[in-house]
């Protein structure tokens, strides 16, 4: 089959899904809006097109303008690459203005359409927005549209639409050594690891430092926190690395800026914890990746894959912006070296059983085939 992905731009977690559909035999293209701060291009890189100029020229004219929502591609070298590509399928992202020219043109062609967001299968209450859009969609199309999502949500107590279809995230397991061949506890210490922006204070750096503060007074431990600092050192930044020095931390805490995709999959080895420790995440996809390096993981209750976590067998939760929980599950975690390695191994085969791209791309494969006439 030939996938076609139309999105704003060629992220990091895209590359393992792009890779497994390669690796089926089909065919990918991928066309993005705009080049992000970190991408890798190992497996297919990308047609960036840019914005229309005539959206350049509406978004300077108005104010408060939602760039993400609202902008759209050149129609006419839209048209042309998906055109000249002749896709089966196309694979759009959020319900955005560009997702919806992308949807119709590639129903002219004859494509179906799929769109992926980061909202769970299962929720309280559906939107009458989306449902409103899906019908629409099928009414004029004469298919439906589908919705993948990585995040399953309370399957027991919520609601669903039958066009959406639960597809966890994959990692390029090719890049992660076997987990037999892992060196834990490397220096007699417990050595942790955290991968989050530098750029947002929403990532609580301040809180894993407060909480490494603690614990390190009775374990010996290390940390080192790794993030993309895009536009220089900004506020949040100065903020972590003035805690850094107040507190005494310039042996124990290490900081890691920018580090390339590629790079940061073997960086993982080194660790034998992660810990994301931000709140309002959407979907994370860095402790997935961690998992697949064969490290126990932690997270807030609120990122949307904190259920790929088994609790107490790869991971814990912890309560969303709460200090003391964070210690706590950062505690349960490093006070038992032997169980610590065990989530470990046990992480790491969750992936290899759960995750594996080629289970990905079948999954893939059974949707569509299940929904579109191809």
């Amino acid at each position: 089959m030939k996938f076609l992905f139309v999105q704003w731009r060629y992220h990091p977690n895209r590359h393992p899904m792009v890779k497994a559909l390669q690796q089926r035999g089909h065919k990918v293209k991928y066309i993005s809006l705009k080049k992000g701060h970190t991408e890798v291009y190992s497996a297919h890189k990308p047609t960036i097109i840019g914005k229309s100029p005539i959206f350049k020229f509406v978004s300077e004219k108005a104010n408060k303008i939602d760039e993400y929502r609202w902008q759209w591609a050149p129609l006419i070298t839209l048209w042309k690459e998906m055109r000249d590509f002749q896709p089966d399928v196309v694979i759009v992202r959020n319900y955005t203005f560009n997702s919806a020219i992308s949807l119709i043109f590639g129903n002219i062609l004859g494509a179906g359409g799929i769109l992926q967001e980061q909202w769970p299968k299962y929720v309280d209450q559906i939107s009458y927005k989306k449902i409103l859009i899906h019908r629409v969609y099928k009414a004029i199309c004469r298919k439906p549209l589908i919705r993948l999502t990585p995040i399953l949500g309370d399957a027991e107590s919520s609601e669903t639409m039958s066009e959406v279809h639960y597809l966890p995230f994959t990692v390029d397991i090719e890049k992660y050594a076997p987990v037999n061949k892992k060196r834990y506890f490397r220096n007699d210490d417990v050595n942790i690891i955290s991968v989050a922006s530098f750029s947002s204070e929403r990532k609580n750096h301040i809180a894993l430092l407060k909480s490494f503060n603690r614990l390190r007074e009775s374990y010996s431990v290390k940390l080192t926190m790794v993030g993309a600092l895009p536009n220089g050192k900004n506020s949040n930044y100065r903020r972590i690395i003035q805690y850094i020095r107040e507190n005494k931390l310039q042996n124990d805490v290490s900081i890691k800026t920018d580090m390339d995709y590629n790079t940061l999959q073997k960086e993982y080895s080194k660790y034998d914890l992660f810990v994301l420790p931000s709140w309002g995440e959407p979907a994370a996809v860095s402790p997935l990746e961690a998992m697949a390096s064969g490290l126990a993981v932690i997270c807030s209750d609120d990122n949307g894959t904190k259920g790929y976590i088994d609790e107490g067998k790869t991971g814990y939760i912890f309560e969303s912006k709460s200090q003391k929980d964070l210690t706590d599950k950062m505690k349960l975690a490093i006070q038992d070296r032997t169980q610590l390695k065990s989530m470990g191994v046990a992480a790491a085969s969750q992936v290899q059983n759960v995750h594996h791209p080629e289970k990905y791309a079948t999954s893939l494969e059974k949707i569509v085939n299940s929904n579109f006439d191809i």
